[in-house]
């Protein structure tokens, strides 16, 4: 509001009387004695004026109050939109403090992992060294004692000499063996013909009606239809052909002294792996039988029959066995054509 409308709205004393406003209102009202009044003067003007600024001042004032109010509920929304901003700023801060720890310890993992390939170049190192001094002092031994080396090559020769023995005890030991184990089989098949009635086909799951004739025709066949077919030679260790029923030395298994069972994981890449797994793969690559269940199956039923003669399949590393295949081909053929045979025709089930 102006200094002048205010100086006006706060006047006491105007140029003319106050008057009623119904002297306003009734200019022509005359005297008791029927002539004009003559003391009425027209309103003044600048009451007027002063009375169209105050409702122009209280409207303007209603105005400022809107503007107000308005104003208010906006410092309202704003405040809010404050509080709001300063949540997101404290969660960024929150989110920054989780990222500098992160990244932290990430430098921290790449510095272990600095000093942890430091020490292993410095270990490398230091085998290196420790390789080339022992190639060093080899070199010096090799130079001082070729006697030595003569005593150590015919004490390698006679180890070897010794297990090529040892291997050829075993081979033949095997032969007796699997020649006992085909007696025995055929004997159990001519009592099983002639007490049990043949086995439905494996696959069928309902039972045949029995007849004269299921020997030709279901379950596993009539005996000599299974087993009257010519046998894999068996040899001795000259690789002479010797029959089925010569019985040749008992069988006791030989195990070199090398032939342990970690020996034979590292020999069959299978670390870990325990003896029968061993054996399953070892029949596995020999007889060239794919289903491992079958051969795992065999072996159980050859370990109730004779525990002996499966355990010392595992006693024969594959040097050994190159080494048996070398010298007595004829043998080694026959055995695997006998395991593969078996195993094929379900012998063992």
């Amino acid at each position: 509001m102006k200094k002048s409308e205010e100086k006006l709205l706060r006047q006491d004393d105007y140029s003319s009387p106050k008057k009623s406003s119904s002297d306003y209102d009734k200019p022509w009202q005359q005297s008791s004695g029927g002539s004009v009044d003559k003391s009425w003067r027209p309103p003044n003007e600048e009451l007027v004026k002063v009375e169209a600024m105050k409702k122009d001042v209280e409207e303007e004032w209603r105005k400022v109050e809107e503007e107000r109010k308005e104003m208010k509920a906006e410092q309202e929304v704003l405040k809010a939109e404050m509080h709001t901003i300063k949540e997101e700023m404290i969660r960024i801060k929150e989110e920054m403090h989780r990222e500098r720890k992160r990244r932290e310890d990430i430098e921290a993992e790449l510095t272990t992992e600095k000093k942890r390939r430091r020490e292993m170049d410095d270990r490398l190192l230091g085998e290196s060294r420790k390789k080339k001094e022992i190639e060093v002092q080899l070199d010096l031994e090799k130079k001082k004692g070729l006697s030595l080396r003569r005593e150590k090559d015919e004490e390698k020769a006679r180890v070897l000499d010794q297990l090529k023995k040892d291997n050829q005890r075993q081979i033949e030991r095997l032969e007796g063996q699997i020649q006992r184990l085909e007696r025995k089989r055929t004997q159990e098949d001519d009592k099983r013909q002639v007490r049990y009635e043949p086995r439905p086909e494996r696959g069928h799951h309902h039972s045949a009606p029995h007849s004269a004739g299921s020997h030709m025709r279901g379950g596993y066949g009539h005996p000599r239809e299974r087993y009257d077919r010519p046998e894999s030679p068996q040899l001795t260790s000259h690789g002479e052909s010797v029959p089925f029923g010569d019985s040749l030395q008992p069988f006791q298994p030989v195990q070199a002294p090398h032939q342990d069972l970690g020996t034979m994981q590292s020999s069959m890449g299978m670390e870990g792996a325990s003896l029968e797994d061993i054996q399953v793969e070892q029949i596995r690559r020999m007889t060239g039988i794919q289903d491992g269940h079958k051969v795992r199956s065999a072996l159980r039923v050859l370990r109730s029959m004779d525990p002996n003669m499966v355990s010392s399949l595992g006693s024969i590393d594959p040097a050994s066995l190159r080494q048996i295949s070398s010298k007595h081909p004829g043998f080694l053929q026959g055995l695997l054509n006998n395991l593969r045979q078996n195993i094929s025709d379900n012998k063992f089930f």
